[in-house]
């Protein structure tokens, strides 16, 4: 008797479907300027990534950074070997 057990893989989906293909690839400060590098052009905060997607906040010290969505939604991204997202709880 054989016994197969199913494992389901865990795969990392975007948060909202604008951020397809968004990659955080750095975060940086100098000169009391921070800067956030994505998909390798530089953004800072304030600065639109493409339609839908406002560059909120810049930590550079945690490596994140806050994404603001059309949606009025908050996204938290942190650099790193891979980028991960996760919302943000609105209080």
């Amino acid at each position: 008797t054989v016994t197969v057990k199913a494992v389901e893989e865990e795969v990392e989906r975007p948060v909202a479907p604008v951020l397809e293909g968004i990659k955080l690839s750095s975060v940086f400060s100098a000169n009391e300027t921070t800067m956030a590098s994505f998909n390798g052009k530089l953004y800072r905060p304030g600065q639109e990534i493409r339609p839908g997607v406002k560059i909120s906040s810049i930590d550079a010290r945690a490596r994140k950074v806050i994404l603001e969505l059309s949606d009025g939604r908050e996204v938290e991204l942190t650099a790193g070997r891979q980028t991960t997202q996760r919302e943000v709880d609105q209080d």
